[in-house]
């Protein structure tokens, strides 16, 4: 451990590091309603600032502040949204003295809940937004020059490849690369993800990508075709049952509150079966074979599903009043034994 920073009284909603990690600033919630930048080479506080918005979603550096002719002072920018809300700040890390530009957007109103610096000298900042579209901002007059539509629930993650290309994941699942030509997008190539984008992280030579959904998938997808293969993928709320069935020790499954059922291979930890009920709740318990999956739900049936394909082949309906909390296999593998919420 090298620092511990502790200045803030109430929540962190947000961190980010200088584009030379020199500084840190960090957001504090609407409750803390404080920012800090810091000297990361000595854990000292370089500027104490009032939030802005008072509810701080995201916080971006983009490097330097550009002088009339584009080249970089000595002094360091950085961006944060909420609120309905652009805020564009400077900083001189000598001083500690920050100047606050509130972008005025004119008509166009959005809530923005992503955004990013583009690449290349930081001329342009995407702001994503609940309305499925992200706009782009010029930043060297600081005004918005164009919105583009992309997708449904919300643009959540950006990722821009070039001041010509850039990545857009939505809360639908749905990732799109745009290019750009100045203030105009064209679609060249998308692909549907298991799960809203939450993340999106380019690989240093710009071959790959990795991106994360809010359901648990890790994906590494190939910028030229968008050829994408899931990574690894995890259980999004706690993990209430967990076996290995008798005699086996490369397999195991477990049940979750998010409302899956998951044979893994303990070889690779992949996933080889998903089972999941549309009304069911939550998976109380479970037994396995090579062949099916028993498993007892809190809606009171038990489910008994298919692991070459993860179909639902039978339920049994009302097994137990407030829920299955018990399931096994007899070693003949001819019956199931289930045990109820109320001893049964």
């Amino acid at each position: 451990l090298k620092y511990r920073l502790s200045e803030h009284d109430y929540a962190i909603a947000c961190l980010d590091f200088s584009q030379d990690d020199r500084l840190l600033v960090s957001c504090g919630s609407a409750a803390d309603k404080r920012m800090f930048v810091w000297d990361t080479a000595t854990g000292y506080i370089v500027s104490s600032i009032p939030l802005s918005p008072e509810n701080t979603l995201q916080v971006r550096f983009g490097g330097f502040v550009k002088d009339i002719k584009g080249r970089n002072t000595d002094r360091y920018q950085f961006s944060t949204i909420g609120n309905k809300q652009l805020v564009m700040w400077a900083l001189d890390p000598q001083t500690g003295s920050v100047d606050r530009d509130v972008i005025n957007t004119g008509s166009v109103v959005r809530d923005y809940i992503s955004l990013k610096f583009s690449p290349t000298m930081e001329r342009l900042l995407y702001c994503g937004t609940t309305s499925g579209d992200f706009c782009t901002f010029q930043m060297k007059n600081k005004m918005l020059i164009g919105v583009q539509s992309v997708c449904s629930r919300g643009v959540t993650a950006l990722q821009p490849l070039s001041d010509e290309q850039i990545l857009v994941g939505g809360g639908d699942g749905k990732l799109t690369l745009f290019d750009a030509d100045v203030n105009r997008f064209e679609e060249a190539r998308s692909i549907r993800l298991n799960g809203a984008v939450k993340s999106i992280s380019l690989s240093a030579d710009g071959v790959e990508i990795l991106a994360a959904t809010d359901l648990g998938f890790l994906y590494r997808i190939r910028t030229a075709d968008f050829a994408a293969m899931v990574l690894s993928e995890n259980h999004t709320s706690p993990v209430l049952a967990g076996l290995y069935p008798d005699g086996v020790s490369d397999k195991y499954g477990s049940a979750s509150v998010d409302g899956t059922i998951r044979l893994w291979d303990a070889s690779d930890y992949s996933v080889y079966a998903r089972c999941t009920a549309s009304s069911g709740g939550t998976p109380l318990c479970l037994a396995f074979t090579e062949e099916i999956v028993a498993s007892g739900w809190e809606d009171g049936k038990l489910r008994v599903y298919r692991v070459e394909n993860s179909e639902l082949l039978w339920t049994i309906d009302n097994a137990h009043r407030g829920g299955v909390t018990a399931v096994c296999l007899s070693k003949n593998l001819k019956f199931i034994c289930t045990g109820g919420m109320e001893g049964e």
